[in-house]
């Protein structure tokens, strides 16, 4: 993931398989309702940006450097 290699030393990132029992329960604290779906988390735990569907690598890009790294 290009994102990762890029900030991955700033920001953690976490793909979940929601074939896996940890990442079911993830899913449902952030009530995630739909797959794809992408998430920004601050450091506080406060969802600062979701989308359902996939986000082009642009779209996350901004969010990473307007949100995160600000």
């Amino acid at each position: 993931m290009a994102l990762k290699e890029e900030y991955g030393d700033k920001i953690v990132f976490i793909i979940a398989d929601l074939r896996e029992d940890e990442a079911r329960q993830l899913a449902s604290e952030f009530n995630v309702s739909g797959i794809p779906a992408c998430y920004f988390i601050d450091e506080t735990g406060e969802v600062i940006f979701k989308k359902a569907g996939a986000a082009s690598f642009e779209e996350m890009q901004e969010i990473i450097l307007e949100k995160l790294l600000k």
